[in-house]
């Protein structure tokens, strides 16, 4: 299905830019136009590498083989691709897209792509950005781009990035960006000097790929593309995380670094500062039942931080404090649906972490750390 979005969102990129170019050649034609002229009004192509999505190249056909012919069969099966659905017979689709939305959001979808290819000049340019509105609505709905972005372009190399690794598992996504974050972290410079945990993959990848687990499919998505694309963009967020939370252990030299982290707006901070005190509660609670267990992880609250050892509680807002917006959002919905459903998100975590440390169970692995103790 992420496929299928990435094929049709191409199309009708090029599509656009297509129509803006020769609407704008038309309107500078009577006058001498310049060099400078010229270079503005050459919009460049999508760069892609050729066979880099298997299948791309014949959905691309497709598609846009169905928008010069009109096909509004082919057009309106895209809107199940983007609700998750697959389309039913062809007779039964267009009554279908009134329905699927439940709110007539896709109802004008159609018309607008059929005029935009019928109209000359700015009318068709003005249906296609509505296209794109309307697209790329539909697409962040599902999880598949990060914003609303009307022109479509911005989002091509998102969704050839995720379309690439979408039939990964969770649990081969929670392996990748475990490794990608201690690929990140050991470039990670430390006042101190090099820190043991730099080293210990072990260690590191039980307490990442524990808190992975718990995700699904589009958070997991979401977070490693985040990750990556900040990264080919010089953005260490691995390191980021950690200055950030100098701003509870280290103050001083907190404020020395902070302009080199992207700038936290109000209402951010407030959903962060939510959803901390959320997970905060799971952790005393979990911490109540398991006091041996809890007594081997971080201290919980910030005002436990020492210089040498960071709470359970600013290490989660500095990590948090990473997120982009859309995977802020994700993250909090899945929050919230934990809180909903009565669900202890700390518990869930440490039930990975001791799994993978050989443990049955919760309770098993705290009768072997109460022995421990009584030794």
């Amino acid at each position: 299905i992420l496929v299928v979005c990435v094929a049709l969102t191409i199309v009708i990129a090029i599509q656009a830019n297509k129509r803006k170019v020769e609407q704008e050649e038309t309107a500078v034609a009577p006058e001498e136009s310049t060099g400078e002229e010229e270079a503005m009004l050459d919009v460049p192509e999508v760069p892609l590498e050729k066979d880099a999505v298997p299948g791309i190249k014949e959905l691309f056909d497709v598609y846009y083989k169905a928008m010069v012919e009109g096909d509004t069969d082919t057009m309106e099966k895209l809107v199940y691709y983007m609700e998750r659905s697959f389309p039913p017979h062809d007779k039964w689709l267009a009554e279908g897209v009134r329905r699927l939305g439940g709110d007539g959001r896709y109802e004008d979808l159609l018309r607008l792509l059929l005029a935009a290819m019928e109209s000359p000049g700015e009318n068709a340019c003005r249906s296609m950005e509505q296209v794109g509105g309307l697209l790329a609505h539909g697409l962040y709905r599902a999880g598949y781009i990060s914003d609303i972005e009307s022109f479509l372009e911005e989002h091509v190399a998102e969704l050839l990035y995720k379309s690439g690794i979408a039939d990964k598992t969770v649990e081969e996504l929670a392996e990748a960006i475990a490794r990608r974050e201690f690929e990140a972290f050991d470039v990670v410079k430390n006042e101190g000097g090099r820190a043991s945990c730099q080293d210990d993959w072990f260690t590191f990848s039980i307490m990442r790929k524990s808190q992975y687990l718990t995700w699904d499919h589009t958070m997991l998505l979401q977070y490693l593309y985040d990750f990556d694309r900040e990264l080919e963009r010089g953005h260490n967020l691995i390191e980021e995380k950690y200055g950030r939370m100098m701003e509870s252990t280290a103050p001083g030299q907190y404020e020395e670094m902070k302009a080199r982290f992207p700038e936290i707006t109000p209402e951010k901070k407030e959903i962060i500062e939510r959803i901390v005190a959320m997970q905060v509660a799971w952790m005393e609670e979990f911490a109540a039942d398991y006091p041996y267990l809890a007594g081997n992880a971080r201290s919980i609250h910030t005002y436990e931080d020492k210089g040498w050892d960071t709470s359970y509680e600013t290490y989660l807002r500095g990590e948090i404090s990473t997120y982009s917006d859309k995977m802020l959002e994700l993250y909090g919905r899945y929050i919230a649906a934990h809180a909903a459903a009565g669900q202890n998100l700390a518990r869930e975590i440490m039930t990975h972490s001791v799994h993978m440390y050989g443990y049955e169970s919760l309770e098993d692995a705290e009768e072997g750390q109460r022995r421990e103790a009584d030794v």
